[in-house]
């Protein structure tokens, strides 16, 4: 049964440790994973997620294996809808597996990992940007591998070259660097992908409606 969140209740109330969530974002869409933990004070939420659980994953990754959990960091603000999944399969019809020992540097190691991965997702979230804004970001990074938020402010630098300026539309793209040479089609290639999120977030709006 899903519900809206609600703004009484802690989030680690709401989403409790290890439980699993099918969680509706404006305007990213859908993602499913498992309560890694929550944070109260930033209003996040700390998922992992299967490489093939959103609903955005392409048929290619479909048909990969399935690689480790990822984490993912929500802010809690963008939830419309959550929706409690039932885990897979339940502890007592798991087999049993013979003891083995913990290799406490490794479990560091792995730790260490995480922090840090969870450190930069956080970077990348910026409270002071509205959902289509952050949408924005998050589709500039995954196509280009290097965004990053203007100090203070909700633009955004793509590539050290590019500079992207609310309201996110192609209009407000302009080169800011051109030390590579390829400034102007570095341009090109901003302005289509924020227009195509542009264009997502105007039909994800129609259809809500």
């Amino acid at each position: 049964m899903s519900k809206k969140p609600s703004d009484t209740l802690l989030l680690s109330e709401q989403y409790p440790v290890y439980s699993s969530w099918e969680l509706t974002l404006a305007p990213t869409g859908i993602v499913r994973g498992r309560v890694y933990t929550t944070d109260n004070a930033s209003g996040c939420i700390v998922l992992l997620v299967d490489s093939q659980s959103t609903s955005h994953s392409s048929k290619q990754s479909q048909k990969k294996q399935a690689s480790a959990p990822t984490i993912h960091i929500i802010q809690a603000k963008h939830v419309v809808q959550a929706k409690p999944q039932r885990a897979s399969a339940n502890v007592s019809d798991m087999p049993m597996q013979p003891p083995t020992k913990i290799n406490r540097k490794v479990l560091e190691d792995k730790e260490r990992k995480a922090i840090k991965l969870a450190e930069e997702s956080m970077r990348q979230i910026n409270d002071k940007a509205t959902p289509a804004g952050q949408a924005c970001f998050d589709r500039l990074l995954k196509a280009c591998y290097k965004a990053h938020w203007v100090e203070g402010t909700t633009s955004i630098i793509v590539l050290d070259e590019i500079r992207v300026d609310p309201p996110y539309a192609a209009a407000n793209c302009s080169i800011v660097s051109a030390n590579s040479g390829q400034a102007s089609a570095s341009l090109e290639r901003v302005q289509k992908i924020v227009s195509a999120v542009g264009a997502s977030n105007l039909n994800q709006s129609a259809s809500t409606k």
